[in-house]
């Protein structure tokens, strides 16, 4: 009895002793951080230190994140104070310490030497002049600037050029496009205002970016004719550069990063991409199908991805989808800094930033934003996902696609059973409503008395093709209702179609694939009472494509922010529900469908 009370004893002293060592440990590692000083550079937030391991919280990532994000503030900004909190493990002690770090702001950027780069114009849907352009870079980075002046010159092909005034001075550059009201026959002006010395971006409305785009090659609203417009217009957009580490820079010339030239000048559809030792010019079109053809490989292809390019990669996409993101408010994001704290460490390695980059778009769970093609410094190709890798949303969406696939693939163009024509339509190009007359034409000269515009494996496509559709169905006006994702601008276009109507019943069918120009399709002529809505619930899809080019090379596609909506404007993202419902699995009959409608009536 008494010598088992002398172990305890024993092993009490001896735990105690590795206590008193331990602490000892901590102290001496705790001793040799030193994070007093205002910093302007990255510190070094060591992980161990003498068998003592530690691991860091930062207050604020978005500035100094422990796993190697550094981003102070612009040198027009103070110096911001970020709390770390480093928790210190040896053996069985650990202790906390919080440190109060100062990060100083950076310096002023500074524009090296002028470099001529070729520009070659690769897209389809714009005819821009082949010829050069010169960029600089900072001094401390890699990213090119071109001059505000010669890029517009750049660009005449893909904007209009020359229906926009150019008030320039040293500190501002104010662009004026003019727009006529179809209604009142006058003219209403769209301004955006690029402050250097504020460095900052005033848009007077966000839709001056796509009013100021050249016609497409392609003409996909042929036979429509705008006769009315009608809009609720609060204040305008500021963006206050600063706020993501990018500038506007007056240095004999006014110069801009091309990734801000790319979202604030070359129009919604068309796209300035540097490769390396070129500038392409390239459309959305492309961009969406997946390959743009006549690009050369990039030459920085298995170099390191350099620090200066991941930071602004990062700080580029917390601009984008603050902005540019039509679902920010439908999915409750503040700020996508604080979103992409998660995503920074692996955006800032060459192994991994473009895995990070697709993990990035997976996680909206939303259709419409992709990973499209890899940065300049890797060949990466996305991993061959399963149903388990999606949100729940996109799980749906691709759920629906299998279960309908092989009836997707047999089904026919259009065809009749009894007194009922279907047109069954897999997306909207600009051929899809010459298909939609021919089948109508036919339907005339049978027994048909309804007609279902079948949509159930329509994912969407070109929104003019859908409103010429739209002209077949019904005489009256088309009215295509657009919101805003900030409630900036709310506005209704009203459409005629050259087109004389067909006078049948018109049903749509929808399924749980039924997405974007599609759900509007579906949306509109509900509301409208254009068509009858039968089958399952719309996928839904509200916001177009827009591309997004990173600094680093890496192409997206995201949702923009211009929504559809309804008449209230209230956005479409989330799909209708029809007025008849079917099951989805029932979808694959038509005589299901026939049924549906007839015990309706």
């Amino acid at each position: 009895m008494k010598k088992g009370l002398i172990v305890l004893s024993l092993t009490a002293i001896m735990l105690g002793g590795c206590g008193i060592f331990n602490g000892i440990a901590i102290d001496d590692a705790i001793e040799t951080i030193d994070l007093d000083e205002p910093i302007e550079s990255a510190p070094e937030l060591p992980e161990s230190i003498d068998n003592v391991d530690i691991e860091w919280t930062s207050s604020d990532k978005s500035v100094l994140h422990p796993e190697g994000f550094y981003n102070p503030p612009t040198h027009r900004r103070d110096a911001v104070t970020v709390t770390l909190e480093a928790t210190f493990t040896h053996a069985f002690s650990e202790r906390e310490k919080t440190y109060e770090v100062t990060v100083l702001p950076a310096q002023e950027p500074l524009l090296g030497d002028k470099e001529t780069i070729p520009f070659e114009d690769v897209a389809d849907e714009f005819d821009l002049e082949d010829t050069s352009i010169d960029i600089r870079r900072p001094e401390d980075g890699e990213k090119p600037y071109v001059e505000f002046h010669e890029t517009l010159d750049l660009l005449e092909g893909a904007i209009r050029t020359d229906d926009i005034t150019i008030n320039d001075d040293e500190e501002s550059i104010t662009l004026t496009y003019g727009v006529e009201d179809p209604e009142e026959g006058d003219e209403e002006s769209y301004d955006i205002t690029f402050d250097f010395a504020a460095n900052d971006i005033h848009l007077s409305r966000f839709d001056l970016l796509d009013a100021i785009a050249e016609e497409t090659e392609t003409d996909f609203g042929e036979g429509l004719s705008v006769t009315d417009y009608k809009e609720t217009l609060d204040e305008g957009v500021r963006i206050d550069l600063d706020d993501y580490r990018f500038h506007l820079i007056e240095d004999e010339g006014h110069y801009l990063p091309l990734s801000i030239a790319n979202l604030f000048l070359s129009g919604g559809m068309f796209d300035l991409y540097y490769q390396g030792d070129t500038i392409y010019g390239v459309d959305t079109y492309q961009i969406s199908g997946g390959e743009i053809p006549g690009m050369t490989p990039s030459p920085y292809e298995g170099d390191a991805l350099p620090e200066s390019i991941a930071r602004d990669t990062i700080n580029h996409l917390a601009l984008t989808f603050d902005y540019f993101y039509g679902l920010k408010a439908d999915l409750g994001i503040e700020d996508y800094y604080t979103y992409l704290e998660d995503f920074i460490p692996e955006l800032l390695s060459s192994e991994t930033h473009d895995e990070a980059l697709h993990e990035f778009t997976l996680s909206k769970d939303d259709p419409h934003t992709s990973y499209i093609s890899s940065s300049h410094y890797t060949d990466f190709t996305p991993p061959q996902l399963t149903l388990d890798d999606l949100g729940e949303r996109t799980r749906a969406f691709n759920e629906a696609m299998i279960a309908l696939d092989n009836h997707c693939r047999a089904m026919p163009d259009s065809e009749i059973q009894g007194s009922t024509g279907f047109i069954r339509l897999s997306s909207f190009d600009e051929d899809t409503p010459d298909l939609v007359e021919d089948a109508l034409e036919t339907f005339t000269e049978e027994d048909v008395t309804d007609v279902v515009i079948d949509l159930t494996c329509n994912t969407g496509g070109v929104m003019g093709s859908a409103f010429r559709i739209m002209g077949y169905m019904s005489d009256e006006p088309i009215r295509f209702h657009n919101a805003h994702v900030d409630g900036h601008l709310k506005s209704t276009t009203t459409y005629t179609s050259e087109a004389e109507a067909y006078d049948f019943d018109f049903f749509i069918a929808t399924s749980q694939v039924t997405y974007s120009a599609a759900n509007y399709l579906a949306a509109s002529a509900q509301e409208e009472g254009i068509a009858t809505i039968v089958g399952a619930p719309t996928q839904g899809g509200a916001a177009s494509i827009t591309s997004n080019i990173t600094p680093s090379g890496a192409i997206l596609l995201m949702s923009s922010r211009s929504l559809m909506s309804d008449s209230d404007y209230q956005s479409l993202e989330m799909g209708i529900a029809p007025d008849i419902s079917v099951p989805q699995n029932d979808l694959k009959d038509p005589d299901a469908l026939i049924e549906a409608i007839e015990h309706s009536e």
